[in-house]
Order: structure tokens, then sequence, then C-alpha cells
């Protein structure tokens, strides 16, 4: 599949009437570590898995999603996200929105799968738990549904169909703020009894490759699911996203150096942040810098938070190491 990331948009502010249509991405981010083998290891309660009215352990490696309908053995099942740090202004219009899986299993088309998705319907959302269930979140009015019909291959990239509306509904919220905590909730349907296992299982933020798939036995941030949006600011934005304008950071995802370009003109302070929240590289500009180069190429693959501070002005975005 044709990668559908070519190049981030990030929003500086700088004044603008005119409607700007910008792109941003966050991918579920370390929650806590554990200790395995002596060594720590980055675990995620942003993204959990239900089985009918049970949470499925919150670090497993993959996140099942739909209904298994053996006649002895039937299940609905159902997965939350939550992606922090959502930096979307308050009342913009989402012109779409999708979530981005890799699979964790491969899938015939016979096995439909009916996904019924809603965002948690609450300003600044929690991050998930062993005791409180998935479902039992308050959800949007809004709601999509996603009928998956398609083969899926093992690891392969899928993008879910336009969630645009939910999205509008949180970011709506009059106690909405740009960088709360945005959480979506993937709910299975009972589809009656079926050979057919009308299920699909993605990879999480723990994912493993596993060896008796033909894996590396390691794990792969740039398979943790990820929340893909656009939205236009300006006229017909609110009076805070009128006041923007774009600036990028180029390629993403990067292998060896990081392009940021600039739109204001003062000081401005880069840093780059691991998915545990730990800073791994600050620098500071002078002013009238319009390009700056980042050596990432000893950085190890995942991703990364990159954030900017200029002229009082603080944004962030998504970025792959590849």
């Amino acid at each position: 599949m044709r990668s559908i990331i070519t190049c981030f948009l990030i929003v500086l502010g700088l004044h603008s009437t005119e409607a700007q249509s910008i792109r941003f991405t966050r991918a579920i981010q370390a929650t806590d570590t554990i200790t395995q083998n002596g060594l720590p290891v980055p675990v995620s309660s942003d993204d959990a898995e239900q089985e009918n009215d049970a949470i499925d352990a919150l670090y497993d490696d993959d996140l099942d999603a739909g209904w298994e309908g053996a006649a002895e053995d039937q299940n609905i099942l159902s997965t939350g996200l939550r992606f922090r740090d959502v930096e979307i202004p308050q009342g913009v219009r989402i012109d779409s929105a999708f979530l981005i899986f890799h699979s964790h299993e491969a899938k015939l088309a016979t096995d439909v799968c009916n996904l019924n998705i809603f965002a948690d319907d609450t300003d600044d959302a929690l991050t998930f738990n062993e005791t409180d269930l998935i479902t039992d979140r308050p959800k949007t009015t809004a709601q999509v549904t996603w009928v998956i019909d398609e083969p899926w291959g093992l690891w392969t990239e899928h993008k879910s169909v336009d969630l645009s509306a939910v999205i509008q509904e949180i970011v709506d919220r009059s106690g909405w703020q740009s960088g709360n905590s945005l959480a979506l909730i993937l709910q299975g349907e009972n589809q009656g009894p079926s050979d057919d296992e009308n299920a699909r299982e993605m990879e999480s933020f723990e994912n493993i490759a596993d060896p008796g798939d033909g894996g590396d036995g390691k794990n792969h941030p740039e398979r943790i699911p990820m929340l893909d949006i656009y939205y236009s600011t300006g006229s017909t934005g609110s009076e805070a996203a009128s006041n923007m304008k774009k600036a990028e950071a180029f390629p993403n995802p990067v292998e060896k150096e990081l392009t940021i370009r600039l739109v204001h003109e003062g000081p401005a302070l880069i840093r780059l942040f691991s998915p545990l929240g730990s800073c791994v590289y600050e620098k500071s500009v002078p002013g009238n810098t319009q390009n700056i180069q980042l050596d990432l190429e000893q950085f190890p693959a995942g991703m990364y938070l990159l954030r900017i501070e200029q002229d009082g002005y603080s944004s962030g975005a998504s970025i792959r190491k590849h």
C-alpha cells in the first residue's frame, strides 16, 4: 500500500484570514513502563480491548474488534483508543478523519466485520483501566459504521472509513481545548452464529512480530494505531483558528534528516520527545531562521513527538522515524 504520509503540516499561528487545510496525526503513546528481562519496556493503557463485559489485558500485543460467532463461544469484541495531545482548536471544521491500523492477522473477505465507532463524549478523555468497561463510556450522538469486507494481509496497513462527524462533535464541545485527549470506541455487534470469524485483529502499541508468523520478534513502532485528521481554519473556523499559518516538517516518515520550515521571525525552541515522554533532542534557534535540519540518523526507529515554541505559540506533531 502506498504510504499515506508525504508531508506533515505544523500549525504555528501567524495571522491569516484565508482558510487553511491542515493535517494532524497522532499515534497512541506510552503511559507507563514495565520490566521485562531486567529492562524497562514502554507500554500503554491508551489502547484497550473488551470481550463481552470484561476488559482484556491492557498490555496485549493486538487489539480485537468485531464478532466471534462460533455456536459454542460467541463474543462481542470492542476496542478503545485514546489519543493524547490532540492539538486541534475548538470549533474548527473537520474535513475528514481516519484511523490507521496495521493488521495482526490475515483475514479473508468473507470475515465481514461490522464496527460502530463513537467518541468518548467528554472534553478530555481518560486512559483505560481493567475495571471500567470501554462501552460504558458516554458516547457521542454521531456514530459511523465501518463494514470491513475486504481481505487483510499480515502486518498490512489499513484505513478506516471517514470519522469526521464523530471528531467534529468533540471539537465543537464548549469545553474542548487544543491539546486535550480524545478517545474513540470501536464497538462490535452480534452478527449471529457464523463459521466465519467476523472480527479483525489490529496491532497495538505493544505489538510484537511473532517469529511463528515469520516475524523478527520485535516491537514495530510504525505499526502503532494512529489518528489522521484534516481540518480547516481561517475565516470558516473559530477566532483562535483564524490566526494561524502553517509550517512544514518533512519528510515524514524520516530516515536521516528532518527539515523544519518555520514561518515566525522570533527565536524558537525545538524539542523531540520519545514515546515515554522524555526529551531526547533540544535545539534553540535564533530569530529570522527559516529552515532547520535535525539529524535523526542515530535515533531508534519509532514514533516521536516534535514540539516547537516560537513567538508565544506552541505546536506539536507526531514524527515517524524509520
